[in-house]
């Protein structure tokens, strides 16, 4: 509905089905089956006053899920999104977001099946969770001088009801199960350059600051992380290169999990003309520590371990790409662009 003062409000009416079904097998035989709801329902208003502009959506989430033989459980949550900017001039914005909203319930980790994998670790899932509260508000500050850009920003991401696994030892064995009483922190401050002397050449670089925290009757646990990447692109006629590096990231998995990512980079070639396209990608080549490292820690259990993508493994891949044309009255497909390439491992 459009409404006087360049200002319009619109309803919006969502309804989520979740189905999931679990089959176990081993030394038991479980069959675990979710069924979840969820509707959401926004009023969204947004107006624009000189320089100012704002738009704000609040809305209610209202979920019910229950478990094959048990009550239903009902979650009445309250959600937000909302955004002003204020131009300060025709080369820099003032921004300022935030979201609330609320996590839906997953099998595997309220599901009541109990089960033994081995001689020491029992699975337990926990039905008695709540519901997980998101809140992530974020200011932001941008400027634009023809050739040069910048973004600057901050945000706070905070949930309460964290899922978080836990350990402890009963009759001699381990059980691994999940519990909802902590409270997750995220601080994290970011920076975007962007370089464009001219049609032929582009380059950004990005930089992070992360700091994580998990607070609860499980663990404290603080992490803190820089990581950055650069972008380099170059066209001249129907050729165009490009060159992409990431430094290693540190980040908080599942609330628990510290993982450490390596150094990756990525090269690439385009010829492009007419019809015919042509790629070539090489991909973290000589670069041989591809490898993510996890690590948790708690009271009764730590573990370290090592895993392999075959996704970051060192390839190399050739694109030959050919557009057919199908006639005056069809539309033609789109340009062929150039996009991340996946290794032809996974294919």
């Amino acid at each position: 509905m459009a409404l006087n003062h360049q200002n319009m409000i619109t309803f919006m009416f969502y309804e989520f089905l979740r189905i999931s079904d679990s089959h176990y097998s081993g030394m038991s035989e479980y069959v675990q089956n979710l069924r979840s709801s969820e509707t959401i329902l926004f009023a969204d208003y947004s107006q624009r006053l000189g320089r100012f502009f704002y738009d704000i959506n609040p809305g209610v989430s209202f979920l019910t899920y229950r478990l094959r033989g048990m009550k239903a459980i009902t979650h009445l949550t309250p959600r937000l999104q909302a955004r002003m900017a204020y131009m300060i001039d025709r080369r820099q914005q003032l921004q300022f977001a935030v979201a609330l909203g609320n996590t839906y319930p997953r099998i595997n980790t309220i599901n009541n099946v109990e089960q033994q994998i081995d001689p020491i670790i029992i699975l337990k899932g926990n039905p008695e969770m709540d519901n997980s509260i998101l809140l992530s508000p974020r200011l932001s500050y941008n400027l634009n001088l023809n050739k040069f850009g910048m973004e600057v920003g901050t945000t706070y991401f905070y949930q309460d009801h964290s899922i978080v696994s836990d350990y402890y030892i009963r009759d001699g064995h381990l059980i691994s199960t999940f519990r909802d009483d902590c409270v997750y922190h995220k601080q994290s401050a970011d920076i975007s350059l962007t370089y464009k002397p001219s049609n032929y050449l582009n380059m950004q670089i990005l930089g992070d600051w992360s700091r994580h925290m998990t607070r609860g009757e499980v663990e404290h646990r603080n992490l803190s992380s820089f990581s950055g990447s650069a972008n380099l692109n170059y066209y001249v006629g129907d050729f165009s290169f490009g060159a992409w590096l990431s430094t290693p990231v540190k980040d908080l998995v599942d609330c628990q999990i510290s993982r450490k990512t390596f150094w990756q980079y990525q090269l690439s070639a385009m010829w492009n003309h007419g019809n015919w396209a042509i790629e070539a990608n090489a991909n973290n080549l000589f670069l041989m520590k591809n490898r993510l490292e996890e690590e948790i820690e708690t009271a009764v259990y730590s573990v370290n371990r090592t895993n392999c993508n075959r996704r970051n493994n060192q390839y190399a891949t050739i694109k030959v790409v050919y557009n057919f044309d199908y006639g005056k009255k069809t539309s033609k497909s789109p340009q062929y662009q150039h996009a991340v390439s996946e290794s032809a491992i996974l294919r």
